[in-house]
């Protein structure tokens, strides 16, 4: 077992008090390493390496499809201090390495939440009943990017299999007046706590495995993770989902790749889960890189043994990662502080952009038009 398992029993008694499960503020942030979902944490563990070694591999937080190249050089796959960036798929790999013109840099392993799924393997749980529906959350402090009541009117009307229901709260969506609306309308309430809660994922592990359905208003890490849990991941259409984006954040959204089109597509269109869509969520969550405790633990030994190198991803050289550690802090404050000043210069401060998340589906299918094309045009020309 790892060290940070964690018993149903125990998460359901958590889940009484949920404001407090995600308000976790003894929890140290260590830039250095993972903290985010402590996904790297898990792989830690499973490589039986002490809490206190320091990571020298990243990894993307969530689920990141459709983003441009310029996204990914700002994002933490870019931050000089890793020597190595965990990948789960090769489709990400190929695009990465070509993008950061290195090979060296990425490794292909499976996502974290594999191994908490053979972690639990053999424990009992009981027959899985009804549904967790995962409330869309917000990123910034402006209106909410659903409206609650709209959210607990949908719910209700649908079939009686769905039922009972529990309410996926992230930890930004975990107030006491959500909290307190959804209880009075019977629905239970759960959350997997703070992101940097070492029982995240353990306790999404939980709180999916005791349902069947798997709800979703919109495409995200919850539909891959519960899918590999084995739920039924159903589309809950007609809510109105509207995230407001800074407007000095905009451009980042492109068609998403190649390798993810298919699965967007059956998700947004199929009524029910099939095996094709189990199928490809296995292969791009990486569950064909799944590697055991030895294997992991010469990865990033061999990741930390590099740290002192004076040469970058491209074999330029460059500040060592080690140093990097320490100075990129202040890096990042002046830049934030500049690029601060250009935005009070050019008067965009404060404007937002509303987007969807179903965009990505509704780029899939334009993308698909101009494939046809192209095809009937070849077509014609032999």
């Amino acid at each position: 077992m790892l060290k940070n398992s964690i018993s149903l029993k125990q998460c359901v008694n958590e889940w009484k008090d949920p404001i407090s499960l995600a308000d976790l503020k003894n929890i140290k942030n260590d830039f250095k390493s993972d903290n985010s979902y402590r996904l790297i944490d898990v792989l830690k563990d499973v490589a039986n390496l002490e809490d206190s070694f320091k990571s020298w591999i990243g990894i993307l937080h969530g689920t990141f499809i459709g983003m441009s190249d310029n996204w990914f050089k700002k994002s933490e796959v870019s931050f000089p201090f890793y020597n190595n960036f965990f990948v789960h798929n090769e489709g990400d790999y190929l695009r990465l390495s070509k993008l950061f013109n290195t090979k060296d840099k990425f490794i292909l392993v499976a996502h974290p939440f594999h191994y908490i799924i053979k972690n639990y393997i053999k424990e009992k749980t009981p027959k899985p009943l009804g549904s967790v529906f995962f409330l869309p959350h917000d990123l910034n402090d402006k209106r909410p990017c659903v409206k609650i009541e709209s959210v607990i009117n949908r719910l209700k009307s649908l079939p009686k299999k769905y039922f009972p229901i529990d309410v996926c709260l992230h930890p930004n969506e975990v107030n006491k007046k959500t909290v307190k609306i959804l209880k009075e309308n019977d629905f239970g309430v759960v959350t997997s706590g703070s992101r940097k809660d070492p029982y995240f994922l353990h306790r999404f592990y939980w709180l999916c495995k005791r349902r069947k359905y798997s709800l979703n208003a919109e495409f995200g890490s919850s539909v891959l993770l519960s899918s590999l849990i084995g739920l039924e991941n159903i589309y809950i259409d007609g809510l109105t989902v509207i995230r407001w984006w800074p407007s000095k954040s905009m451009g980042w959204q492109i068609i998403p790749e190649t390798h993810y089109r298919k699965l967007i597509k059956l998700f947004y269109e199929e009524k029910a889960i099939s095996e094709e869509f189990v199928d490809l969520v296995f292969k791009l969550t990486g569950g064909e890189y799944i590697k055991n405790s030895n294997d992991l633990k010469k990865i990033f030994l061999n990741s930390k043994s590099k740290i002192h190198r004076f040469r970058d991803m491209q074999n330029k050289l460059n500040l060592s990662p080690y140093l990097y550690s320490f100075i990129y802090p202040y890096i990042r404050f002046f830049k934030a502080k500049y690029f601060a000043l250009i935005v009070k210069l050019l008067n965009s401060d404060g404007e937002y952009h509303p987007i969807q998340q179903k965009q990505l589906y509704r780029l899939c299918k334009y993308s698909e038009l101009f494939d046809n094309k192209n095809i009937i045009k070849k077509i014609h020309q032999d």
